[in-house]
């Protein structure tokens, strides 16, 4: 076989994987058809040959040389790639499209989230303009039928103490100020205490109505309304609060419980600087006094119990980012000081809030905080420093 002017080049899209076993072969796999290939060793140096592209007589050539291999062999695995488009020619249009997709979002860290994008990129999505309201209905109908859909919110049996909440309606009742001078106005700010502090969490995720969803309660429960709205009324975000010096309010760590509408305290914690620095250093940016945080999770099942399809892990992050902005204004509102920010040390808050990260995740934070001119020199507060 005479490839001694084509130039071929590993497709952008594969992915080589060492398959499971016996550690023998690698598994190809074909991000833009979704497809996985076992590949024998020869294959694998093949593809890692071409990575970055070339000659073909002269990478057959190098393999045959330094790893003693039949060239005959060689050829063939080379047809049988390019048959596969495994290889491409380096102009080949897919190529090149997805090479210069995963080029733009490695510039931004985002190696992983560009894969996760090709794989789902042509997954066959109800179309909601034909006939998709009809098929997310039946999906779920079968969905229940199989395993009834009963769990709306966490719920900490054991927890010794519940303070309870205002109601979200109740709250609602008073927050009079329009949006727009909220928005872009700089109303004053009053001291965080206890009192304030269980208005935010109850208006921003306390449940504001319900909804029938069957008539048999024991298959599918009641849906909840919030004041942020969630796909399917799923609401997987759950609400901690870490309180530091808070008026009123006990330091510790809390949940905020849906179901009694109460705010209960499920942990101690070191809420010294250091400590408090090793696990919020992105909310402690901010500019104000931070009394707490607010962290926010997610329960993946309750939200893919709906949504089934490889993108339903967008959802999530959509669901706290309306969450996000409702706290911010409603902060603004009760005259208290929020900033929302990302810088989490996941792993360490999980583990204080004994999260199974498979089921329940750390996705974001908010440092809350009130007025500064009130606090005397001892009070505990936490205030970002640079290096």
């Amino acid at each position: 076989m005479n490839w001694s002017t084509d130039e071929l080049v590993t497709h952008s899209g594969l992915r080589l994987y060492p398959s499971a076993g016996d550690g023998s072969g690698w598994l190809a796999i074909d991000l833009v058809s979704c497809v996985r290939f076992r590949c024998s060793q020869v294959a694998t140096a093949v593809l890692i040959a071409f990575m970055d592209g070339g000659n073909v007589e002269a990478i057959c050539a190098a393999l045959a040389n330094r790893y003693a291999l039949d060239r005959s062999l060689l050829d063939e695995t080379v047809a049988q790639l390019s048959q596969l488009r495994l290889l491409v020619p380096p102009d080949d249009t897919d190529h090149c499209r997805y090479s210069a997709l995963f080029k733009a979002w490695a510039e931004y860290g985002w190696v992983d989230s560009a894969d996760y994008h090709v794989a789902t990129l042509n997954y066959p999505f109800a179309d909601y303009s034909v006939d998709g309201r009809e098929i997310d209905y039946q999906r779920m109908v079968q969905y229940v039928q199989t395993e009834p859909d009963l769990e709306r919110a966490k719920y900490f049996a054991d927890a010794p103490n519940r303070i309870p909440a205002p109601l979200a309606a109740d709250v609602l009742q008073d927050l009079k100020e329009p949006f727009v001078d909220l928005w872009n106005g700089d109303p004053g700010l009053e001291r965080l205490d206890r009192s304030r502090c269980l208005a935010l969490l109850s208006v921003v995720f306390g449940k504001l109505r319900s909804r029938q969803l069957a008539t048999n309660s024991r298959l599918m429960a009641d849906a909840i309304g919030k004041t942020s709205p969630s796909g399917g009324s799923r609401h997987p975000t759950e609400a901690y609060l870490f309180a530091a010096s808070i008026e009123g309010l006990n330091p510790g760590i809390y949940h905020y419980n849906v179901l009694d509408v109460s705010l209960d305290r499920i942990a101690e914690f070191e809420d010294s600087h250091d400590q408090m620095m090793k696990l919020f250093s992105g909310p402690l940016r901010a500019s104000f006094a931070v009394d707490g945080v607010v962290v926010m999770t997610s329960v993946f099942e309750r939200s893919m119990y709906r949504y089934r399809e490889p993108r339903s892990f967008r959802a999530i992050y959509m669901d706290v980012g309306h969450i996000c902005g409702t706290m911010d204004i409603s902060a603004k509102a009760l005259r208290v000081n929020c900033l929302v920010q990302h810088g989490l040390n996941d792993r360490k808050v999980g583990e204080l809030l004994r999260l199974d990260p498979l089921v329940e995740g750390v996705i974001y934070g908010a440092a809350i905080g009130g007025s500064g001119n009130q606090r005397t020199r001892n009070s505990k507060v936490f205030v970002y420093e640079a290096d």
